[in-house]
């Protein structure tokens, strides 16, 4: 196939495009991690979870009718699903919890490790093979998340940060399971069951953590909600636009649109160390990417 040449349906080759939708993608999840940091001052993150879940799951009911209704939700492989929920659970959670006590930069430059985590997680969860070249790059990005987190004058890193690279981890592994699932699942069986899983976990905890909010506080959850779909919207059609390796590096640029955002919400701008950490970790982030995509070339089939 010549370059030229139209690919599968629905996939386009515009870099322009695809860079564009991406930019828009990141500026989306920037107002969503920073309409979560207020949240998570005036509301129980539980409540938090269990409201946004059930704002995502009206929003997608009208596709789940267009679909054929609850029998287009139906799946043979239930673990990897509870897999996904559990690993999204645990890492919405301990993020949440962080943006309580962190910058809402220094939170989205520690979770930039969670390509890292994806890369020594594939080693063994998905049996993929990772050579040197990106096991070194791994290791420096995670030096670069200790300077980032900096530890006290005891040496010991603080709680919070230790969470966002929990966070991260736990992140990493629910998108491992997203490649297990995407061979046999449709997107939206996977945005729902996610949703419904996430609601039903929050749920459980609801009696004990339950408080009255205003409405606002309720609107606020709402736009998270509108914010999260339209983020996995504008993200999908990046990569329909141009490749994988064309888009994904402008997610690093959250970590500027998060540092105009917490500064207006009363965040100190981002000290030496942050932006000294989170080079260093973008800087591996796109040498790991750049590796694995010249690994895939290699084994691609001639046209």
């Amino acid at each position: 196939m010549s370059p030229h040449s139209p690919g599968p349906v629905g996939i386009t080759d515009n870099p322009l495009r695809g860079i564009a939708y991406a930019v828009v993608a990141i500026i989306l999840y920037s107002f969503l991690d920073g309409t979560a940091k207020y949240l998570v001052t005036v509301a129980p993150i539980l409540q938090i979870v269990a409201i946004r879940s059930v704002f995502v799951l009206i929003a997608l009911s009208p596709a789940v009718v267009r679909a054929g209704g609850l029998p287009a939700l139906a799946t043979a492989r239930p673990w990897p699903h509870l897999a996904r929920i559990a690993t999204s659970f645990f890492a919405i959670l301990m993020f949440f919890e962080s943006l309580r006590h962190l910058p809402l930069a220094t939170c989205i430059a520690i979770s930039f490790a969670a390509p890292l985590f994806m890369t020594a997680a594939s080693v063994v969860l998905l049996r993929e093979r990772v050579g040197l070249h990106r096991w070194a790059a791994v290791g420096v990005g995670f030096v670069g998340v200790l300077i980032i987190a900096r530890p006290d004058g005891e040496g010991l890193y603080s709680w919070p940060a230790l969470l966002v690279i929990a966070s991260s981890l736990f992140f990493a592994l629910s998108q491992i399971t997203v490649r297990w699932l995407a061979a046999t699942e449709t997107d939206l069986r996977i945005l729902v069951s996610q949703n419904f899983g996430l609601l039903v976990l929050s749920g459980i905890a609801l009696p004990f953590v339950w408080q009255p909010v205003p409405w606002s506080t309720v609107a606020g959850i709402a736009a998270m909600a509108v914010l999260l779909i339209l983020g996995q919207l504008f993200t999908v059609k990046a990569f329909r636009a141009a490749p994988v390796g064309v888009v994904a590096p402008f997610q690093y640029t959250e970590l500027l649109w998060a540092t105009l955002i917490g500064a207006a919400l009363g965040d100190p701008w981002p000290e030496l160390h942050v932006w000294i950490g989170a080079v260093i970790v973008v800087a591996s982030g796109l040498y790991v990417l750049w590796r694995e995509t010249l690994a895939r070339r290699q084994t691609a089939p001639l046209p």
